[in-house]
């Protein structure tokens, strides 16, 4: 069996010379070359298709079957202009210009720049594309990889591989998405080069201004993205793969995991210690332990008895239960799925037509061909045993797929998926084997749990996992240089069209410490996936068993990210519908500011919030870059203006957070799982700085079934207008969705001094004696030390009504100013 694969040098390159004919099709054209056939067709005005074939096919020639990443057909009735120019064939839409030069073949595209040239052709059994990089070309995305934001001068390499530990240095992990986003002060554009074998993207490093992609399949298959911007590349790229379907509200709290919880009395215990100690928390994960021997879709008669016990028990106490399931199924001739499996012909196959035998966690094992249809249902089905029990949640590990025997810790790579007459060979589709078993793990959530939405994390991918499943960097390490590679790791997988991610918070191999998991914690807070998670043999990292002040710090940050949730869920929503990353890296919105361009360890939490994690161990303050614009340190009320570089105090207790001008930030109130309490608005917070007006559209839904795909959602507009004299704030809502969303306290930030009058609805409203009696009535507050104005909203969230206080601060009920909204004015001076 071969288990190499070698890309051959770059000097055995064979470019395609000269183009010998062309003829117009619809939407592009096919070029007649020597040794190659090229189609170029445009699915719309921003997105063009490129592949390359043999002019005629040869022996051992391989090619790839559809990878089904691409989910977009093209626009209908698309007009594309080809004209023959002499020397060049030009194609235009609306947006994109591919000029073809016919000898030597080159081919360069254009939107109002020149932003991508380069030449094509054959390396060894593979294609290569040859793209020239401009001097001021920036590199960003390429899925996960280790390392820093900007990828320019590495060589990156497309297969999926399970390695622990992993360094800074290491190519080759868990998820391939081997799409790329290039920015210039041209423009921004960008690539994604389908082949779901090894690829491998050399970005500048053995030739400076050359960037090459090369694919061990005798095909070049790639789809252009025309930009400008950056963020309109992320929205074709999702365009064309999909997006994530928007997530249940409990996945975005805390989750609590360890390798393994075992046995069934522990995962009591644990779920117990985290509500004895006021830690929010809506998940715990049940590692490889619950199984019976390993066996996935078991649990354990000794260790784990009565699991619909325990997940009654946990679902009582406000936990979801997230199981474990690897792909690796035991052969043992008294175990019902691996007999059904075997029955059904659902494994991996041998050239000979046996199964292919590896070893994992079991044992001995077959894998699922997930590339047969009739399998992924099978799969699906077994999932029975687990739904059963109450589990909420599925967990999709070891699906690279990992072997434990063989030389590269996979399937052979001449190991056959598909079906009979229709084989292909595993080295073909390797990265391609996770995204089958994500989506046979929705499918058993369609089957078992319709009309809910599926929770399924998963290790391993390639581009389209967003449309099945979040993800993690695998098993990272407790070591603080990977808290701050945690960063660009999440940014770089949001800039692939996979925003929901996260990494295991205090690290997973290894012993951690109180001040790494504190540190790595208030960071989570702001990562979509927010999981603390350990490896067995090393030291406890749940926030419960740590020293004080590491608990309280700890149990302040989870809180707060629940108090985030709104906020939160409106950015998943956001990102469900464009596809952008709700972890932002500077770039995404100050391309023209050089000094964001590789700027990698702090980012922005959806368009308004700016994160400066602390990733050294004793640091107590940081260096900050805040970009263009007016900057409010959150937690320390002093206003920046930017461009300008600042020291950050960061004590142990705190994460830098700074607000942009116009910010509107809903913050709902301290809770321990997402299901304790109806939907409210605790704190509207406003920083005006010096912008004159600001919006925030806050979605919400059930947070739970599928029926906001129905409609049944509603989206409250919170906005405002200020003069320098005058602040007007109003809410609106839209959408049908009728559950109330009571809004009590409005915070205004960055006020010199105290308002002369503030109305609600028309009604004034008096100054109160403390902070606390914003809380219970309609009554203003000025803290004179932050320089922040509360005022007593308590807007009941009725359509039509509004709460009112007295004199006495009594909660009444009044009209309120239209349908189901709520207006304040404020005369500042």
């Amino acid at each position: 069996m071969n288990t190499g694969l070698k890309l051959p040098d770059h000097a055995a390159f064979k470019p395609i010379n000269a183009m010998v004919a062309y003829e117009k099709r619809a939407g592009g054209a096919v070029f007649s070359a020597n040794m190659a056939q090229i189609t170029i067709k445009f699915l719309d005005h921003e997105i063009v298709h490129f592949s390359m074939m043999p002019d005629q096919p040869h022996d051992g020639d391989v090619i790839a079957p559809d990878s089904r990443a691409v989910i977009y057909s093209g626009a209908q009735d698309l007009q594309i202009a080809v004209t023959d120019l002499g020397d060049r064939v030009e194609l235009a839409s609306d947006k994109l210009r591919v000029v073809v030069t016919k000898n030597p073949l080159r081919v360069d595209y254009f939107n109002s720049n020149s932003i991508a040239s380069g030449s094509v052709g054959w390396l060894g059994l593979g294609a290569v594309c040859r793209n020239i990089i401009k001097a001021d070309e920036h590199f960003y995305a390429f899925g996960e990889k280790t390392g820093y934001l900007d990828k320019r001068g590495q060589r990156l390499e497309m297969w999926n591989t399970d390695v622990n530990p992993y360094l800074q240095s290491t190519d080759c992990l868990y998820m391939s998405i081997p799409f790329y986003i290039a920015h210039s002060k041209a423009g921004a554009y960008g690539v994604f080069l389908d082949s779901p074998g090894r690829t491998v993207f050399d970005v500048g490093q053995t030739e400076p201004e050359i960037l090459s992609m090369a694919t061990r399949e005798r095909r070049l298959n790639y789809y252009f993205f025309a930009g400008p911007r950056l963020e309109d590349v992320i929205e074709q790229y999702t365009r064309l793969t999909g997006r994530m379907a928007l997530p249940p509200l409990w996945s975005l709290g805390y989750h609590q995991s360890r390798y393994s919880y075992s046995p069934q009395a522990q995962v009591e215990k644990v779920a117990a210690r985290l509500r004895e100690n006021e830690i929010p928390c809506d998940a715990i994960h049940l590692d490889i332990h619950y199984m019976d021997g390993f066996r996935v879709f078991t649990f354990s008669p000794k260790h784990f008895p009565d699991p619909h016990a325990l997940c009654q028990k946990l679902n009582k106490m406000g936990f979801k239960a997230v199981s474990i399931v690897d792909p690796g199924v035991k052969i043992d001739e008294e175990y019902g799925p691996y007999l059904r499996g075997m029955a059904g012909n659902h494994f991996v196959r041998e050239a000979d037509g046996q199964p292919v035998t590896v070893e994992v966690w079991p044992g001995e094992v077959h894998l699922p061909d997930f590339f047969r249809e009739e399998t992924r249902e099978w799969w699906s089905e077994e999932h029975a045993v687990l739904f059963d029990a109450g589990i909420s949640g599925i967990w999709n590990d070891m699906n690279e797929p990992a072997a434990f025997d063989t030389p590269d810790k996979t399937l052979p790579h001449d190991a056959l998926h598909g079906n009979v007459f229709e084989e292909v060979r595993h080295e073909l589709v390797h990265n391609l084997y996770a995204n089958r078993m994500a989506e046979a793990s929705v499918m058993a959530f369609q089957m078992y749990k319709p009309g809910e939405r599926p929770f399924v994390i998963s290790r391993a991918g390639y581009s389209g996992i967003q449309r099945y499943a979040c993800t993690w960097t695998g098993d990272n390490s407790s070591w603080w240089e990977h808290l701050e590679m945690a960063i660009p790791m999440c940014l770089n997988l949001g800039l692939s069209g996979q925003p929901f991610c996260g990494s295991d918070i205090g690290g997973f191999l290894f012993n951690s410490n109180p001040e790494l998991v504190t540190r790595w914690t208030q960071l989570g807070v702001f990562m979509p996936l927010f999981r603390n998670h350990s490896a067995i043999g090393t030291s406890a990292q749940e926030p419960f068993v740590l020293p004080e002040p590491f608990l309280a710090i700890c149990r302040e940050a989870i809180r707060f990210r629940y108090r985030l949730l709104p906020y939160f869920y409106t950015l998943m929503y956001r990102a469900s519908l464009t596809g952008c990353p709700v972890m932002r890296p500077l770039v995404l919105d100050y391309p023209q500011d050089e000094r964001v361009h590789r700027l990698f360890d702090q980012f922005l939490f959806g368009d308004s919030v700016m994160v400066a994690p602390v990733t050294k161990p004793g640091d107590v303050c940081r260096h900050v870059y805040l970009p263009e614009g007016v900057w409010l340190d959150y937690l320390g009320g002093r206003v920046w203006q930017g461009p300008v570089d600042i020291v950050a105090d960061a004590p142990l207790e705190r994460i830098p957070i700074f607000l942009k001008s116009g910010t509107i930030l809903p913050l709902a109130p301290v809770m321990n799982h997402t299901g304790e309490q109806d939907p409210t608005i605790e704190y509207l917070d406003i920083f005006p700085g010096d912008t004159s007006v600001g919006a925030f559209d806050l979605y919400y839904d059930d947070g739970r079934t599928l029926r906001y795909q129905q409609g049944e959602s509603a989206i409250w507009h919170f906005d405002f207008q200020s003069n320098g004299t005058r602040l007007s704030v109003r809410a609106a809502k839209s959408g049908p969705y009728d559950k109330p969303l009571p809004v009590r306290v409005l915070r205004c930030f960055a006020q010199g001094t105290p308002p002369v009058s503030v109305s609600v609805n028309g009604n004034a409203v008096a100054p109160g004696a403390t902070p606390e009696s914003v809380m219970t009535g309609r009554f203003w507050y000025f803290d004179v030390e932050r320089g922040c104005l509360l005022i007593g909203v308590h807007y009941d969230g009725i359509a039509g009504t509004a709460s009112a206080a007295g004199a006495a601060g009594v909660v009444g009920t009044e009209e309120a100013a239209g349908a189901a909204n709520w207006e304040m004015e404020i005369c500042l001076r």
